[in-house]
């Protein structure tokens, strides 16, 4: 193998690693968010209709289905990117 292809097949890895990576802290993200808001929104319910725990808890695990969809679509859209090559600039697009 000579040096060259070496150093392209790390850098290909490399980037890939770091789209991994980078899902998994956009996966985190997305839960983090979406259980704060569900818990600020259940926390003001409850304030307002003096139900301590019900709508806190309700709306926490009532965005847990929400949230794997979130997940799901969001490392099959990184998945796709991917694993397509990348596309070679248009004719277009060198001239400008």
């Amino acid at each position: 193998m000579k040096e060259n292809d070496h150093h392209e097949l790390k850098t290909a890895v490399g980037q890939r690693a770091r789209k991994a990576a980078l899902v998994q802290l956009q996966s985190g993200c997305l839960t983090f968010g979406v259980a704060i808001i569900a818990i600020i929104i259940g926390l003001w319910v409850d304030l307002r209709l003096e139900t301590t725990p019900r709508w806190t808890l309700t709306l926490l695990i009532g965005s847990a289905p929400f949230v794997l969809m979130g997940v799901y679509l969001l490392a099959r859209r990184s998945l796709r990117q991917i694993q397509s090559p990348p596309e070679p600039p248009d004719d277009d697009e060198m001239d400008t």
